[in-house]
């Protein structure tokens, strides 16, 4: 049997990577499960990204909490906060790809750190795969041109009533 640190992720497996902006009152409750949390706060690195680099950036004002213990997940999901405010909550290969986004390392490099960490083979490939269809698009990391993203919070309520007239 192939070891699991040496077996690449698979095209499906990268497809089903996701992450989901989480209304304030149920981060506000996933918070409060893990009162251990440690809040220490990772901010973007400054500087800009030169336009077609391979060295992605953290957006401005990105917080990193971690894993949530207790949250009464199978696996427990990561969170991080946009500059904005909105959370965000991550599968572990998502957030570990974020966390190794320094505005400094290419996804080469990007990629060795996250196999390492993640227990699995990622090649840079796999890397820029999330960075531009999954992490980019939330408003969690730089443009390619190194601009800051647009983003709008979400104000979805899981336990909103909504009615139609």
């Amino acid at each position: 049997m192939a070891d699991r640190q040496s077996t690449p992720l698979t095209a499906d497996e990268l497809e089903a990577e996701g992450a989901t902006a989480l209304p304030d009152k149920e981060v506000l409750s996933l918070l409060d499960l893990n009162a251990d949390l440690d809040l220490a706060l990772d901010a973007a690195a400054p500087g800009d990204v030169p336009a077609g680099a391979d060295v992605p950036a953290r957006a401005d004002g990105l917080e990193l909490f971690g894993e949530i213990g207790g949250s009464g997940y199978r696996k427990a999901p990561s969170l991080v906060r946009r500059g904005d405010g909105q959370t965000v909550q991550l599968t572990k290969l998502l957030y570990v790809v974020v966390e190794n986004v320094d505005g400094e390392r290419d996804c080469e490099a990007i990629a060795t750190n996250v196999s390492e960490a993640y227990g699995r083979l990622v090649s840079a490939e796999d890397g820029r795969r999330l960075i531009h269809t999954k992490l980019r698009p939330l408003g969690l990391l730089r443009k390619a041109d190194g601009s800051q993203p647009e983003v709008k919070k979400s104000n979805t309520d899981v336990l909103a009533c909504r009615g139609r007239a």
